[in-house]
């Protein structure tokens, strides 16, 4: 009964009468029974995507929760670096006047380059670090 109000099979593949299920792999039973291996080939698909639904629908509300976190992450990152970026460019204002707007590409670039490597790019972090104070040098000295 629970095999065809699942619709997983017809009427026609039920065994008339309980028999002996030696090719049975889960409705192993000493007793004879009314399970086909087609009928658990069927019940095994079935648990499957019962399953598979179940898990996404219980696991939705932690998806939508992990990526809207991520997202908030990310853009708190991103306004982080732009103010580590706009602090650095004010220091070099104030304190190093006549060298300030030449510096100002090599801060633009070393903190893309610090948001490339923390959102994931395959940058290497001490090649960008040393490319900018190797641009800065000539500048200070």
């Amino acid at each position: 009964k629970l095999f065809q109000w699942r619709l997983l099979g017809a009427v026609r593949g039920l065994p008339d009468s309980p028999r002996a299920g030696p090719d049975l792999q889960v409705c192993i039973s000493n007793k004879p029974t009314c399970c086909t291996r087609k009928m658990e080939e069927r019940y095994q698909i079935a648990a499957h995507q019962d399953m598979q639904q179940f898990l996404q629908t219980s696991s939705s509300a932690l998806k939508f929760l992990i990526s809207r976190n991520a997202a908030a992450f990310q853009e708190t990152l991103e306004t982080l670096i732009k103010q580590a970026e706009n602090y650095t460019s004010i220091l070099f204002c104030n304190t190093y006047r006549n060298m300030a707007l030449e510096a100002a590409a090599s801060v633009q670039e070393f903190f893309t380059d610090v948001g490339l490597y923390l959102f994931g790019a395959d940058v290497n972090p001490e090649e960008f670090v040393n490319r900018f104070f190797d641009s800065l040098f000539p500048l200070v000295y």
